[in-house]
């Protein structure tokens, strides 16, 4: 996924230097500011790009499922783990 930021573009350039086969995708609601300079940096490293588009409730959908895993994961009780060597050990 290049989004056109810092971060992406560092990791587009190292995959495209170490000569490996990149595809790049960027996933929007529109065309906008953001997807035209992915486009660009698409186009200056020579990749090709797919654009995807975001349908009007993705981002609820996105939410409820990421709440409902949080959720299940803060239900499940944490696992014990015992430290050696800890000064609060019982002797």
């Amino acid at each position: 996924m290049l989004s056109g930021g810092s971060d992406s573009r560092l990791i587009l350039a190292a995959l495209t230097a170490a000569d490996r086969g990149v595809r790049a995708f960027h996933m929007n609601d529109w065309h906008n500011v953001e997807a035209e300079i992915t486009r660009r940096v698409a186009e200056t490293a020579g990749v090709p790009i797919t654009f995807l588009r975001r349908d009007r409730d993705y981002q609820a959908r996105a939410l409820v499922g990421t709440a409902d895993r949080d959720v299940r994961r803060l239900l499940q009780p944490a696992p014990r783990r015992r430290v050696r060597g800890s000064p609060l050990r019982r002797r």
